[in-house]
C-alpha cells in the first residue's frame, strides 16, 4: 500500500512540475490574434501560384501567391469593398474564378434579406 502512495506522490509532483514548465512557455492569447489566417488553399494547374482566403481588415480576401517567389514579392490581393469573398477556384494556369456574395434588404413589403452571388473571373 505504501509503495502505491509513493508512486502516486512521485507522479503528482512530476505532473505539477511538468505543467508549470509548459505554462511558462505558452504564448499569450493576443499573440494568436496577430497570426495570418489562411483558409481553402487552391494551387494553380501548373503549380506556379496558389490562392488562399485570408482575413484582411476583418473581411475575407483572396491572396494569390507565387510559388518560389522572392522574399520581397507581395501577393496579389482581391478584396472587394461591397461584396464578401465566398471562395475561389482555378480555371486555367493564369485565371481564377472568385465567388462573391452580397446580403441586402430589399425594399419590398416584407423587407426580407436577399443574398446575391456572383462568379468573377480574375486574370493574373
Amino acid at each position: 500500500m505504501h509503495s502505491w502512495l509513493k508512486i502516486g506522490a512521485i507522479a503528482a509532483v512530476w505532473f505539477v512540475a511538468a505543467g508549470q514548465h509548459v505554462a511558462a512557455g505558452q504564448p499569450s492569447v493576443e499573440a494568436f490574434g496577430n497570426l495570418p489566417f489562411m483558409d481553402a488553399p487552391q494551387i494553380s494547374p501548373d503549380g506556379k501560384h496558389f490562392a488562399v482566403t485570408q482575413s484582411l481588415g476583418g473581411r475575407p480576401a483572396i491572396a494569390i501567391y507565387t510559388v518560389n517567389a522572392e522574399p520581397d514579392d507581395k501577393p496579389v490581393v482581391i478584396s472587394p469593398a461591397d461584396w464578401i469573398i465566398d471562395g475561389a477556384e482555378w480555371l486555367k494556369n493564369d485565371r481564377l474564378a472568385v465567388f462573391i456574395k452580397m446580403n441586402r434588404k430589399v425594399g419590398d413589403e416584407q423587407n426580407l434579406m436577399h443574398t446575391w452571388t456572383r462568379a468573377v473571373s480574375v486574370d493574373l
